[in-house]
Formats: structure tokens, C-alpha cells, sequence
């Protein structure tokens, strides 16, 4: 089956749809954690169910989607939308108040928008 390096640089397996989108075999493995207690948070696990795309896998790529978790869920896609939100801004919303303004100044700054005083 297919590996790939994930977001920290460790080489995670991944199950090719039949349309050749990337799912990652362990949703958690998809997903920007650094620093949030306790995880997963509530905020995840309300979007961690099955999905009805599970039909886009075939034989041992569905093996490896529902492998870990016994079903496929969308966060477990590289595509998804719900889990790339969560990577950029999850963290954030659980970090200190400082580094949320770090993050906001640094985000206007690269957006070109003068940040308030």
C-alpha cells in the first residue's frame, strides 16, 4: 500500500480512491494537534462518522480506509475542507491569548491589512 510523509515529517499509510484523492488509513494522522488538550476535541469527534464516499475505495484501498476506525470518514481525505480548516485555525482557537494575536497580526500582515493598534 501507499505511504506518504505527514504534516510532522513521519511516513503514514494512505488508500487511493478510485478517482486517485488520498485518504490517510488514521483520521487522526490528518489533523494539525500541536498543543490542544485533550484531544481529540469536541469539535472533531461530532465530524468523526461515516460517510457515504467510502464507496470511492475498492478492494485494499478500503481495507485500508475503514482499517483503522472500521468505517471511512471524511476527515480522513487530504481534500477535506473540515479537516484543513482545523489544521490552520484549530490550534489557534486553543492557544494562548497571545499567540491567537500573534497569529492574527501575522496573518493580516501576510494578507496585506494594517492590523489595528
Amino acid at each position: 500500500m501507499k505511504r506518504i510523509l505527514d504534516w510532522r515529517g513521519a511516513e503514514i499509510e494512505v488508500a487511493a480512491s478510485g478517482t486517485g484523492v488520498l485518504a490517510v488509513a488514521n483520521v487522526w494522522e490528518n489533523l494539525i494537534r500541536t498543543g490542544v488538550a485533550p484531544w481529540p476535541p469536541p469539535e472533531l469527534l461530532q465530524e468523526l462518522y461515516q460517510s457515504r464516499q467510502v464507496r470511492a475505495f475498492q478492494g485494499e484501498h478500503l481495507t485500508v480506509a475503514t482499517s483503522r476506525h472500521g468505517f471511512y470518514s471524511d476527515l480522513q481525505s487530504l481534500h477535506s475542507e473540515d479537516a484543513i480548516t482545523w489544521s490552520v485555525f484549530g490550534p489557534i482557537v486553543y492557544a494562548a491569548p497571545d499567540e491567537r494575536l500573534a497569529f492574527v497580526q501575522e496573518l493580516l500582515a501576510l494578507i496585506e491589512i494594517d492590523s489595528p493598534p
